[in-house]
């Protein structure tokens, strides 16, 4: 039971971001959704809610390699 605990815990961990494997697979579809809903948000508030908006959104579902493209998604 154990062994099943800690590897429930494990899952999620990587979906979020904290691992390399399937962040990377799902860098695209996150990147569209980023790019649509959030933008969109962020346009209506202002500079320093932007940015600790980004900084939790980043430390939440993001690697930094994709902060780099929400970062563009947002100002382009």
């Amino acid at each position: 039971m154990g062994h099943a605990n800690s590897a429930s815990k494990v899952i999620p961990l990587d979906y979020y971001g904290c691992g390399e494997t399937r962040p990377r697979r799902h860098r695209r579809h996150t990147h569209v959704i980023g790019q649509t809903s959030t933008s969109a948000f962020l346009r209506s508030t202002s500079s320093i809610v932007q940015l600790k908006t980004r900084e939790a959104l980043a430390s939440t579902f993001m690697t930094r390699r994709q902060l780099v493209l929400f970062h563009h998604g947002i100002y382009s």
